[in-house]
């Protein structure tokens, strides 16, 4: 009945990351760290470009921060190792505009 699963299996995770993240955002909200009332702009500047300077860290934990995807296609490329250390996806990000 197959192969079993092992260590080579592949796996899909989607949204799997999402959960640590809350969990996380809530532990430094817990200690002081985060208010979830505050602009994004405040822990990350760049953020607040193209219109982006209103949304709070609630909205973007929420999914009403007005990003419901990206304006461009994503290049894949971004996704490697050296990619997302050098911060490619918050290049991205911090150009999107908030969708009306």
């Amino acid at each position: 009945m197959g192969r079993g699963y092992d260590f080579n299996t592949l796996q899909t995770d989607f949204s799997s990351g999402k959960s640590v993240a809350a969990i996380l955002m809530g532990i430094m909200a817990s200690d002081g760290n985060l208010e979830w009332d505050a602009p994004v702009t405040r822990y990350w500047p760049e953020f607040g470009k193209n219109g982006k300077d209103w949304i709070k860290v609630v909205d973007v934990m929420q999914h009403e921060g007005g990003l419901p995807f990206l304006s461009q296609n994503l290049d894949f490329s971004c996704l490697t190792t050296e990619r997302i250390k050098a911060n490619c996806m918050v290049e991205i990000l911090e150009k999107e505009s908030v969708m009306n």
